[in-house]
């Protein structure tokens, strides 16, 4: 994956950074960092989904603040 451009801060339990990136080779869900840890592992999982800009809104996305930029700049 390839990192771009932070575009959003977001204050809330510690400060949260988001980022545009590019997928640029890879299998998701092979990584080893701290949140593939096996202890780690039964509080949730990572989904990937695509989803049209159009309706982003309508779905739960946390922060709804990233949600809604994102719709705004690619717009």
């Amino acid at each position: 994956m390839k990192v771009n451009d932070c575009i959003a801060r977001i204050e809330f339990n510690g400060t949260q950074y988001f980022f545009l990136s590019e997928i640029i080779g890879g299998e998701y869900g092979t990584g080893r960092s701290e949140e593939y840890a096996a202890e780690n592992r039964a509080r949730g999982t990572y989904l990937p989904m695509w989803v049209d800009l159009d309706e982003l809104s309508a779905i739960d996305v946390k922060p709804k603040e990233v949600a809604l930029m994102l719709q705004s700049v690619f717009k």
